[in-house]
Formats: C-alpha cells, structure tokens, sequence
C-alpha cells in the first residue's frame, strides 16, 4: 500500500521508491516477469492502487526492452488481461463450461498494442502457461522475501540506488511505512513475555514507539497504539492471576507520559 499511494504528484516519494524498486527486479519475457512481480507484491484492495503498480511494471518491462510489444500500452493492457484469465481459469466456484477458451482470450486481446495485434502463438502460449500453472499472488508480507539471499542478490545489483539523503528527509516516510507491523511486534513481545523483565521489554518497545509517533505527529498511528494499550487495560480489569503484572503496566503506561506526545488523540469507540 506505501508503494502504491497516489497520484505521484502528491506522494513523489513513495513513487520513486517504487520505480527504483522495479529496477531490481530481473526481467526475463513477459509471463515470467510478471510472475515474479506479483509474487513479491502483497496486492492492496484499492483499484487505483492496483492500477498504479501495474502501471509501474508495464513501463519498467518497457523499458527493459520489451521483445514482444510495441507500445507501454500493450504490456499495461496484457497485464490485467492476464490477470483476469488467471481469476478465470482457477476460480474454484466458476463452472467448467463458463471458462474463457483460448478463442476467447486471443479475441478479448485484438488491437491492444498500439492498434495492432499480438502474435497469436504469443497469445496461445500466454493461455497455455496460465492454465497449466496459477499465478500466486503472495498474500502476507511475510511472504514477499523469502530467503535473505534475495535481498543480497538485489542490492549487489544495483549498488548505484544506494543515495544520500539529508538526516530526517525521509524519516517520517520510512517510519509510516513500517509503523503497523512495528506496532505488531511490540505486542508480540509484550503478549509473548513470561518473565517480568520481558514484559518491561515489552512496555519499552512501545514507549519507544509513542515517542516516535509524537515526534513526528503521527496521531493515527499513535491512536492505535492508544487502542491496543485500553484493550490491555481492559482485560486487566477483569483478570485475576500470573497474567495481571502485564495488564497493569499496560494501564500505567496509558495513563503515563506518552499520552501526552500528541495533541490530539481520537480513541473512538475503544
């Protein structure tokens, strides 16, 4: 969802992050770039989002040297084409006989590059490939990197991305972008404390995580922060046993110095 905000006028930023981001993928032909992007993206719910990111791919494709198209156009187009084939064709709840047959691809893709058509054996082979295997969309973040080598592999070849930037530019971005799961683990280490000094390990993390939050003006971030912090003063109110040292601490920090980091907090219904 950072990668994907738009339009670019108003997050320049978050696009440049992207477009420099594609140039690290390695692009082979069409099918099995494509793959490869979907795969490391987890995809928003948002069409203009959906729309952006495939935007992004289409012209890197592109630019990479497209051999089977002609235009941006045609690699944008055949992008949702194949992605609507591959909903098509593995959709558990769809009968058999209501499927798009090969006919009804290489005709739904007439004209799409500058006018002009694909190559058939082009088409055939696109539809032959999808059915044969589905392309997976990865659906966790988790999922996105799935060895550490990837992420070697990708930053010793394009050592040249490496820019400097002035100390805080970009700080408020890399934060916001990184924020919810942040806040996740904070709570993953507070819930999963056994030990005393692991729940205090826990209260830090995010006493760590309001300071930031204020110290950039975060307030929505800050405001989940707050919510998750009530839940835990919740459960403190009706809890008798071991589990009780967590919840108060939980319940001392909210009513504790980070209150007051931001302005204004809206803690809705919580």
């Amino acid at each position: 969802e950072y990668l994907s905000k738009g339009p670019k006028e108003k997050y320049p930023f978050n696009t440049s992050v992207l477009y420099s981001y594609l140039t690290l993928l390695e692009y082979t032909t069409f099918l099995p770039s494509l793959r490869l992007f979907l795969l490391r993206f987890r995809m928003p719910g948002e069409a203009q989002c959906i729309d952006r990111l495939m935007e992004a791919f289409s012209e890197a494709y592109f630019e990479k040297g497209a051999k089977e198209f002609k235009t941006g156009d045609g690699v944008f187009v055949m992008a949702f084409s194949i992605i609507m084939l591959n909903t098509d064709l593995h959709n558990p709840n769809m009968e058999d006989e209501k499927r798009m047959t090969v006919e009804d691809f290489v005709r739904n893709n007439r004209g799409i590059d500058g006018g002009d058509d694909l190559d058939r054996d082009f088409l055939v082979g696109l539809y032959h490939d999808i059915k044969g295997e589905e392309i997976q969309v990865q659906q966790t973040a988790s999922e996105a990197v799935t060895d550490v080598r990837q992420i070697d592999g990708l930053l010793k070849q394009s050592p040249s991305l490496m820019v400097q930037v002035k100390e805080g530019v970009h700080a408020k971005d890399m934060f916001e972008c990184i924020a919810p799961d942040l806040l996740a683990g904070c709570a993953a280490v507070f819930e999963g404390a056994v030990e005393d000094e692991d729940a205090w390990e826990g209260i830090r993390s995010f006493e760590r995580y309001g300071e930031a939050c204020g110290g950039f003006g975060m307030e929505e971030e800050f405001n989940d922060m707050i919510v998750l912090l009530l839940r835990y003063g919740r459960e403190f109110c009706r809890t008798v046993g071991p589990s009780i040292f967590k919840n108060e601490e939980c319940l001392y920090q909210l009513l504790g110095e980070n209150a007051g980091d931001c302005e204004k907090v809206v803690v809705g219904g919580a």
